[in-house]
């Protein structure tokens, strides 16, 4: 009798290629831990032989052009460390853009007075607009938030903290993800290695991003795209000597928060959507495989949406109504080294197409819409953690 194999089997690796196409030696370090994905292939993309014959038998099929594609799924784990990666790094890295690690420890100082803000701090060292930094505030906890401004060492952040900082507070810099123009998109390989099976894709484009928040579990991600082409058993690299991977400890829902404007907004579930648009160099004459990628749309595509409770709370239904923009930070975690955020400068909120009327209970009403950047570009949202 056979021997099945098993979803839970399978392990999974990613690094990114240092040449399209051109499979990375996976590591132990590349370990991720997954929660759902595919890895699908097509060598023939047969099409039917266009020669006519009396006969309705049909005779003959054609071998077209090779493709493949791959989804990821898993729990964002992070370090556990602050300014330490979490185990996909490269996957974030590469599907936004662009990353900044600041390192640096200081406090508040007592002069000028600090407001929610605008705040000085005793060393400024590395820290830019654009970044962000996590504030142990005696009034409200650790709070992550984006420097909008810096004057020496009187640093403007938003959203505004939930009160004004102490004098000696301590504040951390922390790891930032941010948009980039991926003209030319870096290509990753990615395996799953199972008792008995073993798959491995080269050639992968992240093109699509999502992050799922649940008042009731713990953030999930997902990336996904086309790829070169997909390996299977002896063709598949060998499996890395260990599986490893970065953090502990997972924050939830259970521990979130989001602002829009100066305001805590209760909210049941989120979503963020990044879909970059690229495509496959697929169509040169001579070859069955595509030979490289490139970004195809003129535009990235953002995407955030909130599910709440209807209630008397009506700031994002005027929002909508109005064509109001609004600014937003979603956080999840208190600890520090298990915070993760999403900061966004503007938010356009498609107005809810219906509202239930004929509930006998509470019902639930979902505002979505684009993210804006603004004219300083790359900067529709920022993923942060501290």
């Amino acid at each position: 009798m056979s021997v099945w194999e098993l979803g839970r089997n399978f392990r999974t690796y990613d690094a990114a290629e240092g040449a399209y196409g051109t499979a990375a030696t996976l590591a132990s370090a590349d370990a991720i831990r997954h929660i759902g994905g595919s890895l699908s292939h097509n060598p023939n993309n047969f099409q039917n032989a266009p020669t006519r014959f009396r006969s309705a038998t049909l005779t003959e099929r054609r071998v077209r052009r090779e493709t493949a594609e791959a989804v990821l799924r898993g729990e964002f784990w992070p370090s556990g460390t602050i300014n330490t990666i979490p185990d996909h790094d490269a996957i974030l890295t590469d599907v936004i853009g662009s990353k900044t690690n600041v390192v640096l420890s200081t406090t508040v100082s007592a002069s000028p007075s600090p407001t929610s803000t605008v705040f000085t701090l005793a060393s400024t060292t590395g820290l830019v607009v654009g970044g962000a930094i996590l504030v142990n505030a005696t009034s409200g906890g650790r709070q992550v938030r984006v420097i909008t401004n810096k004057a020496t060492d009187e640093i403007t952040v938003a959203p505004a903290l939930s009160a004004a900082p102490t004098t000696g507070d301590t504040v951390k810099s922390c790891l930032v993800y941010t948009l980039a123009d991926l003209n030319v998109p870096t290509s990753h390989t990615m395996a799953a290695f199972g008792i008995n099976r073993k798959y491995e894709v080269n050639g992968w484009i992240l093109d699509k991003l999502t992050l799922e928040f649940d008042s009731n579990g713990e953030i999930v991600w997902e990336v996904s795209g086309p790829a070169k082409t997909r390996l299977k058993g002896v063709s598949v690299q060998s499996e890395p000597g260990a599986f490893t991977t970065a953090g502990t400890a997972i924050p939830s829902g259970l521990t979130g928060s989001l602002r829009i404007g100066t305001a805590a907004e209760e909210f049941v579930k989120a979503k963020l959507e990044l879909m970059n648009g690229h495509a496959l160099q697929n169509n040169a004459y001579g070859t069955s495989t595509p030979q490289g990628a490139f970004r195809k749309s003129q535009f990235r595509t953002a995407r955030f949406s909130v599910t709440t409770q209807a209630s008397d709370d009506s700031t994002l239904l005027d929002a909508a109504t109005v064509r109001t923009e609004m600014a937003g930070l979603l956080q999840t975690g208190l600890t520090e080294g298990q915070i993760i955020g999403v900061y966004f400068p503007k938010w356009q909120i498609d107005v809810p197409p219906a509202h239930d009327l004929g509930s006998v209970e509470d019902y639930q009403e979902e505002y979505a819409g684009q993210l804006l950047g603004t004219t300083t570009g790359n900067d529709e949202f920022k993923l942060l953690i501290a």
